[in-house]
């Protein structure tokens, strides 16, 4: 009789969470987010980890007990249970009012939506089934069979939700071995040799493309492209320029690293000054995803920026010849020597008075590099 009484408050809860879903996606897309919801909202990725690591232990007490009748603990299987249902809920409504806030790719963001939705709901039927099956010896076969169901929603609700916070990438970037190698794009939206193809866009795709790609677009801003940064620089943006988004986006990357407005935000690695000031140079000559180093005509400390840069050591690595980087004279290196000197336990001089050979000095050993 008691496991009845579950079973309908249960099925009542899951039918009132779907309803609630419903409501508040439908007033997410019609009204701005309060901040009390917002507040709610972003303690999402707090509270999903317990119904993960909850649900989890409950399979694992399960199969022991399958495994061997001593390991049996049906009594800490359904407590764990309960307590999985109930972060579960938890986490689906918060993850709600999380998204009402904005800035995720919409259809990896419904599917996200699906699939805690449907966890939760499976979460919420799994402890009085349990229930049955361990004390009433009835529904064995069903119980199981939707704790698998549980586990496997459950893998790809969190997929989905680790790829609208990080990217589809992000566990993937530092595989030593790609198992899916990504595919280039085509369209030829910058050639090779482009400022923006060898230095511009990896920029945008090491610090900005986690925020503005296409799994999660803050201020309905992407950097993965060059067509949709266009999109996103109003009327004016052409081929020729980014129209207001050049200003707005050097003045976000200057702002002081603790501004709630500063680009990245603050906790997540940042583009160099030297990168900031090779975008900046870029946006002032015209923004062209075609420009050719040859054709911007650089200054004196952007062509620095620029041969440290294209002295790449896998291309050295690869056999294709030389590295050629433009001739800098010792006087115009001096200071950005000194800088170097002045962070570390090194010493770098000229081997000869107005040579162009460097000395490395350390505390171990001198080693000399003529060039």
């Amino acid at each position: 009789m008691f496991t009845k009484i579950c079973l309908y408050l249960v099925s009542f809860a899951a039918i009132a969470l779907v309803v609630a879903v419903w409501v508040i996606g439908k007033l997410g897309a019609t009204e701005e987010a309060p901040g009390l919801a917002l507040f709610f909202g972003r303690l999402h990725p707090l509270v999903l980890h317990l119904p993960i690591g909850v649900l989890v232990g409950a399979a694992l007490v399960e199969f022991a007990g399958m495994c061997s009748k001593r390991l049996r603990a049906p009594q800490a299987t359904v407590l764990l249970l309960w307590l999985a249902a109930l972060t579960a809920v938890a986490a689906a409504l918060a993850g709600q009012l999380l998204a009402w806030e904005g800035g995720y790719n919409e259809e990896l963001l419904a599917e996200h939506r699906r699939f805690g939705v449907i966890t939760a709901v499976l979460a919420l039927l799994l402890p009085p089934l349990a229930m049955r099956a361990h004390f009433g010896q009835k529904g064995k076969a069903v119980y199981r069979l939707l704790f698998l169901c549980a586990l496997g929603v459950l893998t790809a609700a969190g997929h989905d939700g680790g790829s609208l916070t990080h990217g589809s990438g992000f566990l993937t970037r530092y595989m030593p071995f790609q198992l899916f190698p990504a595919s280039e794009e085509s369209g030829g939206e910058a050639e090779a040799q482009s400022v923006y193809a060898k230095h511009i866009q990896p920029t945008f795709a090491t610090y900005c493309s986690e925020c503005h790609g296409p799994e999660k677009t803050k201020g309905d801003l992407r950097l993965d492209t060059y067509a949709y940064a266009i999109k996103a620089g109003g009327p004016d943006a052409t081929e020729g320029g980014w129209g207001a988004l050049g200003p707005l986006l050097l003045e976000r990357l200057r702002l002081p690293i603790d501004d709630d407005d500063h680009m990245p935000p603050d906790g997540k690695p940042g583009p160099s000054a030297e990168e900031i000031d090779l975008i900046a140079w870029w946006i002032e000559q015209g923004a062209d995803p075609g420009a050719t180093v040859e054709m911007l005509e650089p200054t004196a400390q952007i062509a620095k920026i620029l041969a440290l840069e294209t002295f790449d050591a896998e291309e050295i690595d690869s056999g294709a010849g030389p590295v050629e980087i433009p001739f800098l004279p010792w006087t115009e290196i001096a200071p950005e020597v000194a800088k170097i000197a002045a962070a570390g336990k090194l010493e770098l001089l000229p081997v000869t008075q107005g040579g162009d050979g460097l000395r490395v000095r350390c505390e171990s050993e001198t080693t000399e590099v003529t060039a």
